[in-house]
């Protein structure tokens, strides 16, 4: 098994990754605050200027496959759907990001408010999958997905028993599986957006070495 050391800071991220230099991380893996959708006690509320955040998270990745994973859903208020995931997403192509795939976050659970009755609930969020250079720093397709003919031989071959992963992800949500720790629920927080730890997992097992 491998180990390796983890520094864990706490801090407003603007300021935090303004610490270090230039091309530090080989990718960068956040699930920003986005619109109202994010809601939990006062003291975690903070104000989210994403000019500067994206222009640090550009400046620390390597300048050659450095990757970022946004990972980002879309509000609806007063009756109208945000484009503030594919504005986010523009915004980096202007840096001089590489738009390199959409891994569709797919909620196994809807929102408390589902249906909306007048559109479709929205069972999906985008994880927008970035990169400077001219190539992406890795990708590992995840092959988890059983094979009906596996183990059946065809032209000489044998088919293998799981085949790769399409881009849309079907992940456990919700109280008791998105995390399996009752932090952000403890002393009457309810964190309505809280990132399923598996799919953390397998995006970094994908897009990591």
């Amino acid at each position: 098994m491998k180990t390796c050391d983890i520094e864990l800071r706490c801090g407003d991220s603007s300021v935090v990754m303004a610490e270090y230099p230039d091309g530090f991380f080989d990718c960068v893996l956040t699930s920003p605050p986005f619109q109202s959708l994010r809601v939990g006690v006062a003291e975690y509320h903070s104000v989210f200027d994403f000019d500067v955040i994206s222009q640090q998270i550009h400046r620390l990745l390597k300048a050659e496959g450095g990757t970022l994973i946004w990972q980002i859903g879309a509000e609806v208020k007063h009756g109208i759907k945000s484009t503030v995931p594919e504005e986010n997403l523009l915004a980096f192509k202007k840096l001089g990001m590489n738009y390199h795939d959409d891994i569709l976050y797919l909620k196994s659970s809807l929102p408390f408010h589902s249906p909306t009755h007048n559109r479709h609930a929205n069972c999906y969020e985008h994880c927008y999958v970035m990169y400077r250079g001219k190539k992406i720093g890795a990708v590992n397709v995840i092959a988890d997905k059983a094979n009906s003919t596996g183990g059946r031989i065809e032209a000489g071959k044998i088919r293998p028993m799981f085949s790769e992963r399409t881009n849309a992800w079907l992940i456990h949500s919700g109280h008791n599986k998105s995390t399996l720790d009752n932090i952000s629920y403890e002393n009457g927080l309810r964190f309505s957006a809280v990132m399923p730890e598996i799919l953390t997992a397998n995006l970094i097992t994908t897009f990591t070495n």
